[in-house]
């Protein structure tokens, strides 16, 4: 969608794997545009009612704002506040949209059973056993995954999408305890999830 002509796609940034400060670059960019006269009509895809006070404040620059929308489903509605405070309220149809998204493919978390060398895990220093910890990890869960979750796995190396990380990060607390203080565990499961995955995927790289 962001490579649509005249359009500009916020996604601000993903914390807990959660989308955070897209309303302020929304905001910000329609200020912007209002007061420097460089559009005349602003058509904003949102249904968050944060927005309304920036819709407002366009709205007093002279901009008309028209608000975009899709088909309701259940459990997701625009604000009907936001409706009211845009000039106009267009909803597109699945027609529309079907180009530019897929559904998400939710995966559980897999489950990690102990290794077949327990005792020789237990008997190992503790970063030792985070890394196999997150070796196993990452085996199973290259068994249940999706191709699209490989391929964005792969593109964020070496680094983890937040998606895998943080599922993962909880079911190693279940052995290790709480890792927020333990960044040197932390570090060890994810390179161990790291090199398997590398190993398996993309062994020519290695």
């Amino acid at each position: 969608m962001g490579s649509l002509p005249r359009l500009k796609l916020r996604l601000g940034r993903v914390i807990q794997g959660q989308q955070k400060g897209v309303d302020t670059l929304i905001t910000l960019d329609l200020l912007t545009l209002a007061r420097e006269r460089a559009i005349a009509t602003a058509y904003l895809l949102t249904g968050d009612e944060d927005l309304r006070e920036a819709v407002l404040a366009a709205q007093s620059l002279g901009i008309q704002v028209v608000l975009l929308g899709t088909p309701p489903i259940e459990g997701s509605r625009q604000s009907f506040a936001l409706i009211d405070e845009c000039d106009e309220h267009i909803v597109l149809d699945e027609e529309f949209w079907e180009p530019y998204f897929s559904p998400v493919q939710h995966m559980p978390r897999p489950y990690v059973p102990p290794s077949d060398d327990d005792d020789e895990d237990w008997d190992a220093p503790e970063e030792e056993r985070a890394r196999r910890f997150g070796t196993r990890y990452c085996e199973l869960w290259l068994s249940e995954a999706y191709p699209d979750q490989v391929h964005q796995v792969t593109e964020r190396l070496p680094g983890i999408p937040v998606e895998v990380d943080a599922p993962m990060l909880r079911a190693a607390e279940v052995e290790f305890g709480p890792l927020r203080e333990r960044e040197d565990l932390r570090r060890a499961v994810r390179q161990g999830f790291s090199s398997y995955f590398v190993s398996v995927v993309l062994p020519d790289t290695e």
